[in-house]
């Protein structure tokens, strides 16, 4: 009889651990390394507006809310290295000089888009990528080795017309 009283224990033990890492495991939780820091920036409503071809230097500590041109007329510094889906409609760039520490760097970015980092007139290859569809104000992180001269940054395959993006050291 004993036995029968602690089945159901067990069970909902069980049920509660599976629903706690379920509710981990989704979401937020779903990026590969901790973006805790980078959420609060794109979630905050203090961020440094700029246009399309904008240089910031140096760059900002925190978010950075790009406004995109339409496609047709974003006149990117280089084509895409992944040419835009057709449903996509916006596109822009951004200079970034004044980085004096070289190093491992995320991008991380507020919306699904396609981004390039050019640096020397060669496009950068990510270290690392990490991306959750249902995080709020964050969809992926990118991980880029810079260098300490300028950088371009280029969005493309947007479906609207603004982004928002911050650049900080990864640890």
């Amino acid at each position: 009889m004993q036995i029968l009283h602690r089945v159901p224990s067990v069970l909902l033990l069980a049920l509660l651990t599976t629903s706690g890492l379920a509710a981990e495991s989704g979401g937020c939780g779903r990026f590969a390394w901790p973006i805790d820091a980078e959420a609060r920036l794109l979630n905050s409503s203090e961020k440094t507006a700029v246009t399309s071809g904008t240089e910031l230097n140096p760059p900002p500590s925190g978010a950075i809310l790009l406004t995109l041109t339409p496609w047709k007329s974003a006149a990117l510094p280089m084509p895409p290295e992944r040419q835009p889906k057709s449903d996509t409609a916006f596109a822009g760039f951004v200079r970034v000089a004044g980085m004096t520490q070289p190093g491992v760097y995320k991008l991380s970015l507020s919306a699904e888009v396609w981004v390039d980092v050019i640096e020397d007139g060669r496009y950068l290859k990510p270290t690392a990528f990490s991306g959750a569809p249902d995080c709020p104000g964050i969809r992926k992180s990118v991980k880029f080795q810079l260098g300490s001269g300028l950088k371009l940054i280029q969005i493309s395959g947007a479906q609207l017309d603004t982004v928002a993006l911050t650049l900080t050291p990864a640890p």
